[in-house]
C-alpha cells in the first residue's frame, strides 16, 4: 500500500486535504506535533496518525515507510519565526533536511511537495508586473531565508519534488483581525482562499506533469487588490470601521502573482473574492444567529 504523508497535518489546511485525499480513496499518514486536536481525523479508515518532533529520525523513518508522495505542510510561521533563528532553523530547514533524507532512504520513487512562500521573494513593492516564479529571490527575515534554504534542499534532494510558493491564506470565517495587516494601505497583494490552496496541494498528487516545477498559489485576477481595498470589504462585512485598520510602515512580501502556469496544471482557482466575501458573510450570520 501507498501512502501520501502530510506533514503538519494536524492544522486546518492538513486536516482539510486529509479528509479530501480520504475520499478518493487515497490512504493517508498525519504526522504532527503531539498535543494537537485530531478528533476530525481519528477513528477515520484509511488515516493513521503519528506524532513526534521532525527532527527525530528515527520517528520519520517509521513514518515514511511505504509512502510515494510527501505533502510538507510542517513549519514554524510568523510572528513565532521572527523570534528566534536556530529555532527557525531547526524546523524549517534542518527539519526539511530530515525528511527528505528519510525519504531517500526508502529509495523509492517518492514525489516531494513542499509547501513555501511569497515571502522568498522579500521586498517587491516597486515592481510593476505581476511576479513570476522564476522572480528573483530576495529573503528579507527568519521565514523568508528558512523558505529559500529548505526549498534549495528540496530541488537538488534527487527526488521529484514541486514546490508551491503560496501567498496568504483567507478563510471564510469570522477571526478576530490581525493588529497590523501583513502589508501597507497601498501595497499590491493577492491572497487566496484556504479551500483552492486545499485544492492545489490535492491535485500535486499522482500529477507526473508538475514534477520537478516551482509554483505561485495565489487566488487569480478576482483577488488582486491593493491593501486597504482588501481590508474594507471584511471589515465592511463585520461592521467595523476602515479607518480602524492598522497597516504595515515598511512594505511586507505581498504583491500580485503570474499564475497561469499554476492554473493551467492544478486547476486550483475556484473561489472569486466576491465567493469568499459571501461565503464569510454566511459564516457571520450563522454565528451571528
Amino acid at each position: 500500500m501507498s501512502y501520501v504523508l502530510i506533514t503538519g497535518g494536524g492544522g486546518s489546511l492538513g486536516t482539510k486535504l486529509a479528509l479530501m485525499l480520504r475520499e478518493e480513496g487515497h490512504p493517508i499518514k498525519i504526522f504532527d506535533l503531539p498535543g494537537l486536536d485530531y478528533s476530525s481525523l481519528e477513528d477515520k479508515p484509511g488515516i493513521e496518525i503519528f506524532t513526534g518532533n521532525i527532527a527525530h529520525m528515527d520517528t520519520l523513518r517509521e513514518v515514511v515507510s511505504d509512502v510515494d508522495t510527501v505533502i510538507h505542510l510542517a513549519a514554524l510561521l510568523p510572528p513565532v519565526a521572527e523570534e528566534d533563528w536556530r529555532r527557525t532553523e531547526s524546523v524549517n530547514v534542518v527539519g526539511t533536511e530530515n525528511l527528505l533524507k528519510a525519504v531517500r532512504e526508502q529509495k523509492g520513487e517518492a514525489h516531494f511537495v513542499f509547501s513555501s512562500s511569497v515571502a522568498v521573494y522579500g521586498d517587491t513593492i516597486d515592481e510593476k508586473e505581476p511576479l513570476s516564479a522564476d522572480h528573483a529571490l530576495g529573503p528579507n527575515d527568519f521565514y523568508s531565508k528558512s523558505k529559500v534554504l529548505a526549498e534549495k534542499l528540496v530541488m537538488e534532494s534527487g527526488l521529484f519534488y514541486t514546490v508551491l510558493r503560496i501567498s496568504g491564506i483567507a478563510i471564510p470565517a469570522f477571526l478576530e483581525p490581525p493588529a497590523v495587516w501583513p502589508f501597507k494601505r497601498d501595497q499590491r497583494m493577492e491572497f487566496i482562499s484556504r479551500d483552492d490552496v486545499v485544492t492545489a496541494l490535492f491535485n500535486c498528487v499522482g500529477n507526473k506533469a508538475v514534477r520537478d516545477k516551482v509554483f505561485n498559489i495565489a487566488g487569480g485576477a478576482t483577488w488582486q487588490r491593493m491593501g486597504y481595498e482588501y481590508v474594507t470589504a471584511l471589515f465592511d462585512l463585520m461592521g467595523v470601521p476602515a479607518e480602524e485598520a492598522v497597516y504595515l510602515e515598511v512594505p511586507g512580501w505581498f504583491h500580485w502573482y503570474q499564475t497561469d502556469d499554476s492554473q493551467a496544471a492544478l486547476t486550483y482557482q475556484n473561489t472569486t473574492f466576491q465567493d469568499f466575501l459571501n461565503r464569510l458573510a454566511k459564516a457571520i450570520q450563522e454565528l451571528l444567529g
